[in-house]
C-alpha cells in the first residue's frame, strides 16, 4: 500500500523527528494573525492597543493551525499538558523550581522570572486558549496579571525547558528535559498512529 502524500509529514519526523520540528517552527511564526477582537491573555482589545508599541510588536497572535500543531507538539514531546501540577517530576526534567504566586507579590515574580537566566530577547511561545509568539521579557513584563487564574506553557524552539503557570497560583519551571523518555514516548505514539491508519502495513520496527 502506498502512503498518501498527506502523511510525509509524520514519517519524516519518526525518522528524523529534529529536522522536522525546526522546520516546522521555522515556518510557524508565518501564521500570525490579526489582534483577535475578543479577549487574550492580554486583556481585551482596547487592553492590548493600549500596550507600548514596542511591546505589542513583541507578541504576535498565532492562528488555529499553528494553536493545534503546537499542542501537539507539546503532548508528543512530553512537555506536560495535563493541566495539573504533577505535569512536572524528576522523571522529565532534571531541574524543577516552583514560585508560588499567593506568598509573592508581581515584583517577586519578575525577579524569579529574571534569575531563570533565559535572555529578554529569546523567542519563545505561549501555549494556552491560544497560541502566541512572542520574547521572553514579555514573558517577565507581564505574567503576573496575564497569567492569572489559567493554565499556560511557556517553552522555546530549543522544547529542553517549560515554565508552567498552574491556575492555582503557582509556577513550575522544568529545566533540562530528560529526552530520551520522550523521544521513545515520540515514536511510539506515532508508531501507534500510524498503524491506525493503515492496518495492513508490516512496519520494520
Amino acid at each position: 500500500m502506498r502512503i498518501a502524500p498527506r502523511n510525509v509529514n509524520i514519517l519524516v519526523y519518526l525518522f528524523s523527528p529534529h529536522v522536522y520540528l525546526m522546520e516546522d517552527f521555522n515556518n510557524i511564526s508565518n501564521r500570525e494573525m490579526f489582534r483577535p477582537d475578543k479577549r487574550t491573555l492580554f486583556g481585551t482589545s482596547e487592553d492590548f492597543d493600549s500596550l507600548p508599541a514596542p511591546h505589542k510588536e513583541q507578541i504576535r497572535f498565532l492562528d488555529h493551525h499553528a494553536f493545534v500543531y503546537l499542542r501537539t507538539l507539546f503532548r508528543v514531546a512530553q512537555m506536560g499538558g495535563t493541566g495539573s501540577f504533577k505535569d512536572f517530576s524528576k522523571d522529565d526534567y532534571k531541574e524543577i523550581e516552583e514560585f508560588n504566586d499567593k506568598d509573592n507579590g508581581e515584583k517577586q515574580l519578575k525577579q524569579w522570572l529574571y534569575e531563570r537566566g533565559i535572555p529578554f530577547s529569546k523567542n519563545v511561545f505561549i501555549l494556552a486558549d491560544q497560541a502566541i509568539y512572542t520574547t521572553w521579557k514579555i514573558i517577565v513584563e507581564y505574567a503576573f496579571e496575564a497569567f492569572w487564574n489559567k493554565d499556560v506553557y511557556v517553552f522555546d524552539q530549543s522544547l529542553t525547558w517549560c515554565l508552567f503557570h498552574f491556575h492555582h497560583d503557582k509556577y513550575f519551571f522544568g529545566n533540562k528535559r530528560i529526552s530520551e523518555k520522550a523521544e521513545n514516548n515520540k515514536k511510539q505514539t506515532l508508531y501507534l498512529d500510524l498503524k491506525n491508519q493503515y492496518p495492513d502495513i508490516s512496519f520494520p520496527y
